[in-house]
């Protein structure tokens, strides 16, 4: 037999005492009865915004564009079902994927209309505001590319496309878009830096305006991770 039998048994007999003495702390209240949260630390859902309209006017090219990284108003009032709930239950949210679908069909009885979607970290109607700078946004990514519609025989009348995409990639950084409060949205506010998504449509020359435009179906699905609870 090696080693001190006692100094054994007298570290044995403190590591048991204390085992003991936990157990019989913890079995106090159990842990039903903590009184925690009824709701996680922080919760992903899916909101999705829709928006049904007619685009067009006294001009060769329209744009309709939504914040898709603003789950508080994607457009200038309105908020997506559920968002409000949410907000009652935590301080801050950030959108970390967006998936667009859109239905589109032509409102113009004699020319064709070409569309296309674009993903910006500038508001689109800002930057776009000419004819010529409209049909080069479909030429730089992110974007889907121009397509087209029309009445015109031979032409489909319809599309529909879907589109999906994570805001971090249209600023261009992960580590900026994840790291900075800026991309944050609070209960009842949008983030300070938006990034958009814009449908663009444009007539097949600058002097020919689309008066009728198109009918648009669109739908903006945000995948939002809303966190800080305000209920502890």
């Amino acid at each position: 037999m090696t080693g001190n039998p006692r100094k054994g048994n007298r570290k044995m007999f403190v590591n048991n005492s204390t085992s003991t003495l936990d157990r019989l702390m913890d079995s106090k209240i159990p842990k039903s009865l903590n009184g925690n949260s009824p709701f996680p630390n922080e919760m992903t859902r899916k909101l999705t915004f829709h928006s049904v309209g007619v685009s067009g006017g006294a001009a060769s090219f329209q744009i309709y564009e939504l914040r898709c990284n603003a789950a508080y108003q994607p457009d200038a009032a309105t908020s997506p079902p559920a968002f409000s709930q949410l907000a009652a239950i935590y301080n801050s949210y950030k959108v970390t994927h967006v998936r667009v679908r859109y239905n589109i069909s032509s409102n113009e009885p004699s020319i064709p209309v070409f569309f296309g979607l674009i993903f910006r970290d500038a508001q689109p109607s800002t930057v776009l505001t000419t004819y010529t700078l409209a049909v080069e946004s479909l030429s730089i990514s992110p974007t889907s590319g121009p397509e087209i519609v029309g009445e015109t025989t031979g032409m489909s009348v319809y599309k529909s496309r879907w589109y999906k995409i994570m805001p971090a990639a249209i600023v261009g950084n992960a580590l900026d878009y994840y790291g900075s409060t800026t991309f944050e949205g609070g209960a009842s506010a949008n983030p300070t830096d938006l990034v958009w998504v814009a449908l663009v449509m444009y007539s097949y020359a600058s002097g020919t305006n689309l008066t009728n435009g198109a009918f648009r179906d669109f739908y903006l699905e945000m995948t939002t991770r809303f966190y800080s609870l305000k209920i502890t």
